[in-house]
């Protein structure tokens, strides 16, 4: 795969790019039209590309920082963001790999891999959220790669959709709250 910047990578997972408002006040963000948050299998890590409004030219800006991150899962991948412009806050939804404590395996589960909830004021610096989470903190135990909840101006939910562990199929999930908890 070949980022913007021209740097060559592997197994990129769901880029996720957002186009920047003028409360994003980082001074990452600063000149930037677009940011790109991406993350790789290959490196433990969600980073940032910035589309330079005079140039048009992506740069990479910065290393996003997770709290947390060590102690629940030894990675994370595929970032979906949503930007809410009324509470000027990010909320991102990460997958995450080899988590820990496991719950009890299912049968055929290699692996853990749950999906979690962080929120940012800055869109840099993450805050792990357990509102409304199972203990330990995961937003879903079996689901993941879930998808920026949309908000349906009608009857006021969040829907976001989520894959089924097996792959089979996928889930229409929906909450009141950015927050959850998605049925």
């Amino acid at each position: 795969c070949v980022l913007p910047t021209g740097n060559t990578t592997n197994n990129i997972n769901s880029p996720m790019p957002l186009r920047t408002k003028f409360w994003m006040k980082h001074p990452s963000f600063q000149g930037q039209s677009i940011i790109l948050y991406y993350s790789s299998h290959t490196k433990n890590a969600i980073a940032l590309l910035g589309l330079d409004s005079s140039t048009k030219m992506w740069k990479r800006l910065v290393d996003v920082s997770l709290s947390f991150q060590p102690s629940v899962c030894a990675s994370y991948h595929s970032p979906s963001i949503f930007v809410d412009d009324q509470q000027k806050r990010f909320y991102m939804y990460v997958h995450g790999h080899h988590c820990k404590p496991r719950p009890k395996q299912r049968k055929g589960m290699k692996d853990f891999q749950p999906t979690l909830l962080y929120i940012s004021e800055d869109g840099v610096s993450w805050q792990l959220q357990q509102r409304f989470m199972e203990k330990p903190p995961y937003l879903f135990w079996d689901l993941f790669y879930l998808t920026t909840p949309v908000l349906h101006v009608q009857d006021g939910h969040y829907y976001a959709m989520t894959r089924v562990r097996d792959g089979s199929s996928v889930i229409l999930c929906r909450a009141t709250s950015l927050e959850g908890p998605f049925q």
